[in-house]
């Protein structure tokens, strides 16, 4: 019996070494690079078909942080729910550590939202707002 123990722990450790941990993907094609050179990113598949990024105006502060505003159209004929997050980069591109939460919108059939968002910093030169369908 306690063979059968040492030999099924074993086995299980043996099996939970082997694998390996999943390596993050490398970014190959330039459709791969969308958060790097645009401004408004859909994450969820076929939603620009749904919500329309229809105007998309940046301002600053009077104490200089980034101001980022969107107005978005729902296309749909039913009402749209949909999470946004704006992530802040510097004038290198590299982010600022200053991102939004994820923020759920309910958009009326055939309306338009308007979304706003400001840096907390100063350091913010760059901006990526990230949509995505509402979980």
């Amino acid at each position: 019996m306690c063979k059968k123990i040492l030999l099924l722990f074993l086995a299980i450790v043996l099996v939970g070494c082997v694998g390996v941990p999943a390596k993050g993907i490398k970014p190959i094609k330039e459709s791969q690079l969308y958060e790097e050179t645009e401004t408004f990113v859909y994450l969820s598949k076929g939603m620009n078909k749904r919500l329309l990024l229809a105007d998309q105006l940046v301002s600053a502060t009077e104490d200089g942080r980034l101001v980022v505003k969107a107005k978005l159209f729902n296309k749909l004929s039913e009402n749209l729910r949909v999470q946004f997050q704006t992530i802040f980069k510097d004038k290198d591109g590299y982010p600022t550590g200053d991102e939004t939460n994820w923020e759920l919108v309910v958009i009326p059939h055939n309306a338009y939202y308007y979304y706003e968002v400001k840096a907390m910093n100063t350091k913010a030169a760059k901006f990526v707002t990230r949509c995505r369908y509402a979980e």
